[in-house]
């Protein structure tokens, strides 16, 4: 599959399309359509034309830093224009009711005028039909600028779906698979764009650069997700990202016997203290996370400088197999580094990688409850996430306000302490949390932020990036193994 840098997905190839680049492009659609869904937004304009490539797809793209001479990579898919996306979750929304989108990747219930995220499911399956086929499964083969607008319509809610015969008949058995769980009219019936991922994890890896599938991220070594684990971090507000800085802190230095850090870069001794003196020992299992982790780091840390910088993170990745540019290293450093001060700290590191959720391990040793991943729960998680309200909530109201939240910002960011500059930059911190609007973080809000599990914390949902046999070239330090592998049982 080719095109030059901004192509859309169905561009005219100048060899045949294959169907390990029609995966690739699936895994990938399916990847961004399942971390919209957690966020509850509708993308609500699935088709080729609106997923790009980032550069050529065969032949021209670099392979990353440290890459051998010559060496390609496929290259990333961009979604775009996000014009017809919108906010809803279907708790709490009434359905969608706008007939919104290309008339021929609508969904049924679309069409009927009451829908919600299963419709962007259906739409990735015509998609998908038609990458790997070249028709639709309604028109194979017609005109569809003869139809009308009616007919179109009649087409997607009666005209019956062969994925056996005629152009179905040519679709890989993974694929039908695959198509038979999400081109199911009913939108209770089809799968999720997540359970896609899940389900159809066997087709889907195999045309994805190798690595681990989808649904056994999960399972692999700490070493083998790292990129995956870097995107979920990403993805969290900063106040989160901050909050579970302080929360690795303290792992760090409790797994290692010591101290938690002193919060490098905060603005005073005082403003973010760790949760140590009321918090209770750490469980076994999120021990041997953080033990994993700071093997991890020690082989990243290529100088023995305590700190990883950008340079030692994209060696260290390309070492390993990881297909990552050095603009993407460069994005994923400025969101691991929370205090903004050229390198990652090993707290930095366990905050981005330990599965703090619990989402790929049915919730049972992360933050999240065991009774259904809903809240904190009680023990260690409960305690820790009071005691980092009590930190935070420095004058003892029974909630964060707008100065507390500043204080937590490292000295880099915001401006001097009181400025304007300051006071916005909390106030993007207080939006994150403050669901009921009233200007203050309460502690049921707080332990939301941190504790609830959605979707967009599986690893199901990022894209791996690591290449077809890569383990871990020059891996980690001898005798790390079995410390790099136990993350596993913290997840």
């Amino acid at each position: 599959m080719r095109g030059g840098a901004g192509s859309p997905a169905s561009a005219p190839p100048t060899r045949p399309l294959t169907e390990a680049a029609v995966a690739r492009t699936a895994a990938a659609v399916l990847r961004f359509l399942a971390q919209c869904h957690a966020k509850h937004i509708v993308y609500r304009d699935v088709k080729p034309d609106n997923f790009l490539f980032l550069r050529a797809e065969e032949g021209e793209g670099e392979g990353g830093p440290g890459a051998e001479p010559g060496a390609t990579t496929p290259s990333p898919i961009r979604a775009t224009d996000f014009g017809l996306a919108i906010r809803h979750d279907p708790a709490t929304d009434p359905p969608l009711q706008s007939r919104t989108g290309t008339p021929v990747y609508m969904a049924p219930e679309v069409v009927l005028q009451a829908y919600g995220p299963p419709c962007d499911a259906w739409s990735a399956g015509i998609m998908i039909f038609q990458l790997l086929t070249g028709d639709l499964p309604f028109w194979k083969g017609g005109d569809l600028a003869t139809l009308t607008l009616q007919d179109v319509w009649a087409g997607v809610l009666h005209a019956p779906i062969d994925l056996d015969g005629g152009a179905g008949g040519r679709l890989p058995p993974g694929a039908r698979d695959l198509l038979r769980g999400l081109l199911v009219r009913d939108p209770a019936k089809r799968w999720t764009a997540a359970e896609a991922l899940e389900r159809g994890a066997a087709w889907l890896s195999g045309g994805s650069g190798g690595g681990a599938a989808a649904s056994s991220l999960a399972d692999a070594p700490l070493d083998a997700t790292v990129v995956a684990r870097l995107q979920r971090f990403a993805t969290h507000g900063r106040l989160k990202q901050l909050v579970l800085t302080r929360l690795a802190e303290e792992v760090v230095g409790s797994a290692s016997g010591g101290e938690g850090s002193d919060g490098a870069g905060a603005r005073s001794p005082t403003s973010s203290p760790s949760p140590s003196s009321s918090a209770p020992p750490l469980p076994p299992r999120l021990a041997s996370a953080a033990a994993a982790v700071r093997d991890l780091f020690a082989a990243y840390d290529a100088d023995g400088s305590g700190g990883i910088d950008a340079g030692e993170l994209a060696s260290a990745l390309a070492a390993r197999g990881y297909q990552v540019s050095p603009g993407e290293v460069a994005k994923l450093m400025a969101r691991l580094d929370g205090d903004g001060d050229g390198s990652v700290s090993p707290a930095e590191l366990a905050a981005g990688l330990v599965d703090w959720s619990g989402a790929d391990s049915g919730c049972g040793t992360g933050l999240a409850s065991t009774d259904g991943c809903g809240g904190c729960g009680s023990g260690w998680a409960a305690a820790w996430a009071d005691a980092a309200f009590d930190a935070l909530d420095a004058d003892g109201s029974g909630t964060i306000d707008l100065d507390e939240l500043a204080a937590l910002l490292p000295e880099q960011e915001g401006g001097e302490q009181g400025s304007e500059a300051l006071r916005a930059a909390a106030g993007e911190l207080l939006r994150e949390a403050d669901t009921d609007g009233d200007g203050l973080v309460s502690r049921s809000e707080f332990e939301a932020l941190l504790c609830e599990v959605g979707g967009a914390d599986r690893l199901s949902l990022y894209d791996g990036r690591l290449a077809a046999g890569a383990g871990a070239p020059g891996g980690p330090p001898a005798g790390a193994g079995g410390a790099l592998r136990a993350v596993r049982g913290a997840e």
